[in-house]
């Protein structure tokens, strides 16, 4: 049996825990942050939330950094949709990588995810900027 948790500490714990438990057993971590196509592939349902903006990144689409998000939570976003706020957002964060600003463009969108659902996605985005900060 294979269960899925988000946190690779509470994996750890978790295992640590199941000594006696019966064979077979065994607890994986689940990607809900990372790269666009690390998360989706890991993800049934919901929505891949690119932090920057898939538009704005510079990477191809399945190698930006992203975070799994509840489909109306990532409605919310700041980045998301065509209308004038949005645009004006990506065209700011667009703005901040050209000038070699990525990770202040990268706080800037956990700042929002915060806004939308404060604490919610903190393992989320914490596995996203571990696999940010490998890949620097």
């Amino acid at each position: 049996m294979r269960v899925a948790i988000p946190d690779a500490d509470l994996v750890q714990w978790v295992n640590n825990g199941l000594v006696n438990a019966p064979p077979g057993i065994k607890i994986i971590e689940a990607k809900l942050g990372g790269t666009h196509g690390e998360v989706r592939a890991n993800t049934v349902g919901g929505q891949v939330h690119h932090m920057p903006a898939d538009s704005v990144n510079l990477l191809p689409t399945a190698q930006g950094s992203a975070i799994w998000m509840y489909t109306e939570h990532h409605k919310e976003t700041a980045s998301n949709g065509r209308g004038p706020r949005a645009v004006r957002y990506r065209a700011n964060q667009k703005s901040l990588i050209d000038h070699g600003k990525t990770d202040e463009a990268i706080i800037e969108d956990i700042k929002d995810v915060n806004r939308v659902a404060p604490g919610l996605y903190d393992i989320s985005i914490r596995q996203m900027l571990k696999k940010y900060r490998r890949s620097q």
